[in-house]
């Protein structure tokens, strides 16, 4: 009424002091004098700005009133949320993809499994020519320019990513090449250790059996004389049963078998070297490249119980590129990519259940693409599967 009369007296308004004490003070109110009708506000969380409020020209203004909008003024505001998916964008990561409705980037670390204690095999399911194999090489690509190593495992006879791969500044080994050098999968030349590569070693050759109905006969002599030819410097395994053999640590019709069909089979010569000068597969610091080219995979139906020698060799084969390509990373934050991975799944889901055990320790990261989310099921590896 006395400002509607015009003879108010001027007044301030939107006008506030900052106060600042030398101690902390906990009853604001009890340095107010009674009858005052002043307030203190005690400006939580944002005393640093009326700090600088308090600085000579400056242009800081702090509000000493909280400015929380009400849940009920953001649900009638029509903002749209957006979406956080994925991990977050450290060094190293890919882009994905983004989000359908905000076009959120989504990223993927490899990194996450071993360093956010996750499952550290990823899941990529889509029907045939959904564009896995080009995600695929999107992420590879990516990993490359992040200096993360890669391999790339593809098991479909005459595919050929070659030309991304070489545009990435990868290399590209064909398995159909490889499978004339002498062994290039053998487990003593990738093993982490001793004991891990003379267990593989024993574990492949006792599931090709090359020995028939005397396989239980051999399995103790096998793992004594592959430790005796790794302690008296053997790098392969054909080379180890040679040694055990000279020094009498194995019987003839042990090795004998084993040499033979090393001699005869070009998939089994790749598991089981003879020759000391030959290398393992040497992984890139980008993607390496693994192609079947023309290579004969005699891969076994699902389920199938009684297997022929070729199906063995095949068999382990794809087992032993599984845990080949994943320690040759060991160490080094890599990347197996299994294209295809329901050929894996039928035929090395032991090994990929191995990988997934040890992925995290060995900081390797391990991703399956493939058609149906059904295929891991089957193969019992889903409790291993973070996305």
């Amino acid at each position: 009424a006395l400002y509607g009369t015009g003879g108010a007296p001027p007044t301030l308004v939107d006008t506030s002091i900052v106060v600042g004490f030398g101690r902390a003070v906990n009853d604001l109110e009890r340095l107010l004098p009674d009858g005052t009708s002043l307030h203190l506000n005690p400006m939580t969380n944002r005393q640093p700005a009326a700090l600088v409020e308090t600085w000579p020209c400056s242009n800081v203004r702090a509000n000493p009133h909280l400015l929380d909008l009400p849940a009920s003024v953001v649900a009638f505001s029509g903002l749209v949320s957006l979406s956080r998916v994925g991990d977050l964008p450290k060094n190293g990561a890919a882009i994905a993809g983004f989000t359908e409705n905000d076009r959120q980037p989504a990223w993927f670390d490899p990194r996450a499994a071993y360093e956010a204690d996750r499952a550290p095999i990823y899941l990529c399911a889509g029907a045939s020519g959904s564009g896995k194999s080009v995600f695929m090489l999107h992420l590879a690509d990516q990993f490359a320019r992040a200096g993360t190593p890669t391999v790339i495992v593809d098991p479909k006879v005459d595919s050929d990513h070659s030309d991304a791969v070489l545009n990435s500044g990868g290399q590209v080994v064909s398995l159909d090449q490889l499978l004339s050098a002498d062994g290039v999968f053998d487990p003593l030349r990738f093993g982490m250790s001793p004991e891990t590569s003379v267990d593989l070693a024993a574990s492949m050759l006792q599931e090709v059996n090359p020995w028939g109905d005397d396989r239980a006969k051999y399995e103790v002599p096998v793992n004594v004389a592959l430790a005796w030819g790794v302690e008296k410097g053997a790098t392969c395994t054909g080379q180890a049963l040679q040694i055990a053999l000279q020094d009498g640590r194995a019987p003839k019709e042990m090795v004998e078998p084993v040499i033979a069909l090393a001699q005869s089979n070009a998939q089994f010569r790749a598991m089981c070297g003879l020759s000391p000068q030959s290398a393992a597969l040497r992984v890139a610091e980008g993607i390496t490249y693994i192609r079947v080219g023309k290579a004969n995979l005699s891969l076994p139906e699902p389920g199938a119980t009684n297997l022929g020698l070729v199906q063995r060799i095949t068999i382990n084969l794809v087992r032993l590129m599984v845990s080949g390509s994943a320690m040759a990373l060991t160490g080094r934050d890599g990347v197996v990519m299994l294209d295809e991975a329901w050929v894996f799944l039928g035929s090395g889901n032991t090994e990929l259940e191995r990988l997934a055990r040890v992925a995290r320790s060995q900081r390797v990261t391990a991703m399956l693409f493939t058609q149906r989310v059904s295929d891991a099921t089957v193969a019992g590896i889903d409790e291993h599967i973070a996305g």
